[in-house]
């Protein structure tokens, strides 16, 4: 129900029972579990970015940590109605080495746990006890486009200080205000196992990089869909059943936000926090914090080449409202009325989008509407055609019984005229007589009846 790309694209292989992948294969490695779990390729900026600030590769992880992360992208996506947010993301884990028998593995080398005191808080996930043989199905891929960190062969860095790393207040502040809203989520019934069928029932892999998020999932006809094939109820709650304990329903539970249901406004929804991608510095600061010298770097680094510095200006400006430091930086004085004029710009581009997004759902509303309609003019025509059936049926019914019933007259008419026959040669005694008179008047009941079926 998960799938690899293509093969004449990807040029997967398959090494079933070859051992875990322990050495540098200069190729991207996926186990099976994995893709069950949720992982799809490419992946998704959120997942390269976890990577990133742990410094591992996806062969660090186990398929319970794989199924962490999905269950957190798809809670925020179609349940949240934001996309992924790092800062909760750390508030809520923490990375630590993944050991057997007392020795660091290098396959399954890096585990995920929530910290103290978040259990009671976040969602209870059940997770499965033991994946036994896990690592024994693996895929090597061809790494087109960097999509995944080649496995280095080697045990993951257990000192690095973003496993424990705590986030920041500010993280943390608007961190408690998603819990808040989970929270209220789970009052409503929402569960793990519910979050799982969701994404499972929507064919589609949280991991993966995909053109939007849940909370715009349009249906059966929806492009982030895996594969066109709609899945049976016992097909989604074997997944289920597969990668968690116990019992997997989803009855009484909130309902996921779909592109025709989206999320109402609120403020959660203008919380952003990414994790670090390759290459980034994830002590980036905001701007409000950037002491002079820091800020004359950045304008240095920029200078002489347009493109940049409009990069930059935005990029600062979108991690802090307060971006008067850079209008009024020297550097930057000529430079204002530019990125006035950008910024304008933008906001009639978001105003568009915006009247598109709504255009859209309006049509996806009408198309509902016009197939609900649809639908029940069809059961109206099967119930008219099933009344037809059963008219047809009586109708038999009918025919038989009326030619039982000329059937039945003709031999009375004839057994009455042999008795009135018999009657004549005197062969008859008083008792004949009185079953002359039964058959004269059983034949105007037949008669009687005959005419009723005629009409």
């Amino acid at each position: 129900m998960g799938v690899l790309p293509p093969k004449d694209l990807s040029g997967w292989k398959s090494w079933k029972d070859q051992g875990a992948p322990t050495k540098d294969t200069h190729k991207a490695v996926v186990f099976a579990p994995f893709i069950i779990h949720g992982l799809g390729l490419p992946l998704c900026s959120f997942a390269r970015g976890l990577l990133t600030f742990y410094s591992i590769d996806i062969t660090h992880f186990n398929p319970n940590a794989i199924l962490q992360i999905a269950i957190f992208i798809h809670l925020c996506d179609a349940f949240l109605g934001i996309v992924p947010h790092f800062g909760l993301w750390k508030y809520l884990y923490h990375c630590k080495p993944g050991m057997s028998q007392g020795v660091l593995q290098v396959v399954g080398g890096a585990s995920l746990e929530l910290r103290h005191g978040c259990k009671s808080t976040y969602l209870y996930i059940p997770l499965k006890d033991s994946n036994r043989c896990w690592h024994s199905e693996w895929f090597t891929l061809e790494n087109h486009g960097g999509p995944l960190r080649l496995p280095s062969g080697r045990q993951p860095n257990t000192k690095l200080p973003s496993w424990e790393e705590a986030p920041t207040d500010e993280e943390s502040a608007e961190a408690v205000e998603l819990l808040a809203e989970i929270a209220s989520l789970t009052e409503e019934g929402l569960t793990t196992q519910a979050v799982v069928i969701d994404f499972v029932f929507c064919n589609i892999q949280p991991l993966k990089d995909r053109v939007y998020p849940a909370y715009l999932y349009v249906g059966a006809s929806d492009p982030t869909r895996e594969t066109d094939r709609v899945f049976s109820e016992e097909e989604v709650l074997a997944r289920g059943s597969s990668i968690l304990k116990g019992k997997i329903h989803n009855e009484g539970t909130p309902q996921a936000y779909l592109a025709w249901h989206s999320s109402a406004a609120s403020d959660i929804t203008k919380l952003l926090s990414d994790p670090p991608q390759q290459g980034e510095s994830r002590m980036l600061k905001r701007s409000s914090e950037l002491t002079p010298q820091e800020m004359e770097a950045v304008v240095a680094a920029t200078k002489g080449d347009g493109n940049n510095e409009a990069t930059t200006f935005i990029v600062i400006c979108r991690l802090s409202p307060d971006a008067e430091n850079i209008a009024t930086t020297k550097e930057y004085e000529g430079e204002a009325p530019k990125h006035e004029a950008t910024a304008k710009k933008i906001a009639e581009l978001e105003n568009a989008l915006t009247q598109s997004q709504t255009a859209y759902r309006n049509a996806i509303t009408e198309h509902d509407e016009a197939w609900d309609a649809a639908i029940g003019l069809q059961k109206k025509l099967e119930l008219e055609k099933k009344e037809h059936e059963k008219n047809m049926e009586l109708k038999k019914v009918l025919s038989s019984t009326k030619e039982a019933l000329k059937e039945s007259r003709l031999q009375v008419k004839e057994q009455l005229e042999d008795l009135k026959l018999a009657k004549q040669k005197h062969e008859v005694n008083s008792d004949d007589a009185v079953i002359i008179g039964y058959a004269a008047e059983a034949e105007g009941v037949v008669e009687e009846l005959t005419h009723e079926l005629d009409l």
